[in-house]
């Protein structure tokens, strides 16, 4: 069975090889290297959200912060405001079956990140993993808009 890729994928797909052809035209520059003072900051927002810690995640979002989960029925904002993330993410940690999750960053074109995540869920039997795509916009030293795009073919 052919399968036509959703419309969120084309974008998805459309942006990572828009970045690629970046690379490839932009005259040497190397966008998989991420600047010191940003890769600390993308690390230490990291390390207090595997650490279930939702008011150390705080100051790493602008104030008006925006979550946007993409998959085939499109772009979806889940939440918007860093109070409302913290408090969100407050009842996240500790509620669920997350254990813990696995990024592998592609690289970064001025205040924009791209990654892969997987996130890993339950144990034993019961464990899955779920796969995303993620692009991270930050402004003024914070993590200001994110994308997260599920694939929606499972072949």
């Amino acid at each position: 069975m052919n399968k036509r890729p959703s419309k969120s994928w084309r974008l998805a797909a459309a942006t990572l090889l828009g970045f690629i052809g970046g690379l490839v035209l932009a005259g040497g520059e190397d966008f998989s290297t991420i600047p010191p003072d940003m890769l600390t900051l993308i690390t230490k927002a990291e390390e207090a959200f595997l650490a279930q810690d939702a008011a150390a995640v705080g100051p790493y979002l602008a104030e008006d912060y925006a979550w946007y989960q993409v998959n085939e029925q499109g772009a979806k904002m889940m939440i918007q405001g860093r109070d409302q993330t913290v408090a969100l993410l407050g009842g996240f940690f500790g509620n669920n079956d997350w254990r813990d999750s696995d990024v592998q960053r592609l690289g970064m074109l001025d205040n924009i990140l791209i990654q892969v995540e997987l996130d890993h869920f339950g144990q034993g039997e019961t464990a899955k993993t779920i796969r995303s795509l993620n692009i991270y916009e930050f402004k003024d030293g914070m993590r200001w808009r994110e994308w997260k795009f599920y694939p929606t073919a499972t072949e």
